[in-house]
């Protein structure tokens, strides 16, 4: 279309959620990434007693029972820096901190708290009187002043991100998590901590983006009402950048039954009477894009996104089958990982038996079997008139069962460096540099995978390879 919006050229970055566990501690308020309030008793050593909390609806609690405390973890990990962190609040009570964090100095409302990573830092809450109770607690990272630097986000995790061209949000909104209706529902940068089950604040969000100077990619949640999807674009369109380009997406991978909106849109295609989820999926994700335009005046500022399975072509000829669709779509996007098969290919031959270097020239064949994926979707989008770009994309080597070490001793291997460029020169190459989101930034690897290009901010190159090729495929302007 003419007023249609350009999809992006070169590499673009997932953000892993925000939770007290995640190594990427993107705000300079660590408290915002705190994990939920646990009940406890005093003189107890029971972690959680299960009793209720009298809680209120931004999060902050509102009162305690005689005897009762309530304590967050609010990092965990030791990846957190060292050093002393200044803490305000609201209100009136008492506060403690342990397990890497004591208090240091104290002064009416102002703490100033000494953490030595290492387990987690614990906040807890001792006392809080009901008519001014505690509340607006802030964390503020070492060297940060609140009366002088007005900083939402880590600086150092804002370089760490340097020079990705679109941010896409994924997981800060809980995609596959979020069952948020009504708008009045969504988190807001008010609320106790941003871990919540429907995600970070789309203020946030918006304002990481123009942080990042990178184009942000939104998720509608799945069973978001009409009025729910008006009120969004209303406030992208109010707090974005004029002129500054995002992505439009509804919800993540409907295609995918591990999935809740899986789920739901099969119940909503059975109820109107449609084939299945997938013919749901396209419906819905035009109603949205009609909704956004309504509120934009066309579709000149945002890309619409409509997204399948990189191995299913078959899917891809289905979803982008539909009259008119190069005229209300803009870009098909899918994940063309490689590596699937690798832990399945070791798979009850005592992974640790397996030598490395046999298991990453698989890893190599992987790569070059992604060419011939790439190349057939293409060939769909292009004859829909449509671009074809990746919403994720990297290795997708997990543990066979019995060895969490897997995947970590694989993603680490330097040679992970050279399958990565490799394998970004053939997305090069097949679709003439068009836009391939990295799946994601920051992440420990452990037994649920190795996804991060990294595993905290600041680790050894040596022990980062896939890390350094991306930057080098950034720097190298593809």
């Amino acid at each position: 279309m003419a007023d249609a919006a350009e999809p992006d050229k070169g590499l673009g970055v997932n953000l892993h959620g925000v939770s007290y566990w995640s190594p990427t501690q993107p705000f300079v308020d660590v408290f915002r990434q705190s994990g939920a309030w646990v009940p406890q008793r005093e003189g107890s050593q029971v972690w959680d007693t299960r009793e209720p909390l009298d809680i209120d609806e931004h999060g902050w609690l509102r009162s305690l029972t005689p005897g009762q405390q309530a304590a967050t973890v609010v990092m965990s990990g030791g990846t957190y820096p060292v050093g002393t962190y200044t803490v305000t609040y609201d209100g009136q009570g008492d506060l403690s901190f342990n397990m890497d964090a004591r208090i240091a100095g104290r002064h009416g409302n102002d703490l100033l708290v000494e953490v030595q990573p290492k387990y987690r830092v614990i906040m807890k809450v001792l006392r809080t009187d009901p008519r001014d109770p505690i509340r607006n607690v802030r964390m503020y990272m070492p060297g940060f002043d609140p009366s002088r630097h007005q900083v939402t986000f880590n600086p150092r995790y804002l370089g760490y991100l340097k020079g990705f061209k679109v941010v896409r949000f994924v997981d800060w909104a809980k995609a596959n998590t979020n069952n948020d209706i009504k708008w009045s529902d969504r988190t807001r940068p008010m609320h106790a901590s941003q871990d919540r089950n429907n995600g970070v604040a789309l203020e946030y969000m918006i304002q990481m983006a123009e942080s990042m100077d990178a184009n942000p990619w939104f998720t509608v949640p799945h069973a978001a009402s009409d009025d729910y999807v008006i009120e969004m674009a209303k406030l992208i369109k109010r707090q974005l950048k004029l002129g500054r380009k995002f992505y439009l997406e509804y919800s993540n991978e409907v295609w995918n039954g591990i999935f809740p909106q899986h789920a739901y849109a099969s119940r909503e295609a059975s109820r109107l009477g449609l084939r299945d989820a997938d013919d749901y999926y396209v419906r819905r994700t035009l109603q949205v894009f009609k909704l956004f335009e309504g509120v934009f005046g066309g579709s000149r500022q945002f890309v619409r996104v409509l997204s399948g399975q990189a191995v299913n072509t078959w899917r891809a000829k289905r979803l982008l089958d539909y009259p008119d669709i190069g005229k209300q779509v803009d870009a098909y996007a899918i994940a063309p990982y490689f590596g699937h098969e690798i832990a399945e290919a070791v798979r009850g031959k005592g992974s640790h038996s397996v030598a490395v270097e046999a298991v990453m020239g698989k890893l190599e064949s992987s790569v070059e079997g992604i060419r011939k994926i790439v190349s057939a979707n293409m060939a769909i989008a292009k004859q829909a008139g449509v671009q074809l770009i990746a919403y994720e994309a990297g290795q997708h080597v997990t543990n066979p069962p019995g060895d969490d070490d897997f995947c970590a001793a694989i993603n680490r291997h330097p040679a992970m460096g050279r399958l990565y460029e490799k394998y970004l020169d053939i997305w090069q190459q097949e679709t003439a540099g068009a836009l391939m989101v990295m799946y994601a930034d920051v992440s420990r690897y452990d037994r649920n995978g190795c996804w991060g290009l990294s595993e905290q901010i600041g680790q050894d190159a040596k022990m980062a390879p896939k890390l350094v090729a991306v930057r080098a495929h950034l720097q190298a302007g593809k």
